[in-house]
């Protein structure tokens, strides 16, 4: 069985991946608070799942002293650039977890991607 959005009727999951969710929300909190590590650790944990799209390659550099992702079309940027701050405050969240967004903004836009640190 498939649940769908009843307003659109899009697609949201199937009967698995609800079971599978409802599965996690019953599992018992833990006494204690996670860790800053362990909360980065897990977030990057859920943004490694999310699809990529194809069609883009990374490189790591950087803009002035900051450590940077490089995000591009495989076929060529156009012009154009796209500078993304991930979330996440700059604790939790990097240009790696936040991949997935970058990647497919350039993927839809056809310009390249500099994802900052």
């Amino acid at each position: 069985m498939l649940f769908r959005n009843p307003f659109r009727g899009d697609l949201l999951m199937t009967q698995q991946q609800r079971a599978a969710l409802d599965a996690r929300f019953r599992q018992p909190h833990p006494t204690t608070p996670p860790t800053l590590q362990e909360l980065r650790n897990g977030f990057a944990a859920l943004m490694a799942a999310m699809q990529v799209p194809g069609g883009v390659r990374t490189s790591l550099t950087t803009l002035g002293p900051r450590p940077a992702l490089h995000v591009e079309p495989e076929q060529g940027a156009g012009p154009g650039t796209i500078l993304y701050l991930h979330g996440g405050s700059y604790v939790l969240g990097s240009p790696t977890t936040a991949l997935t967004l970058t990647a497919n903004l350039v993927a839809r836009t056809g310009v390249h991607a500099f994802s900052l640190d």
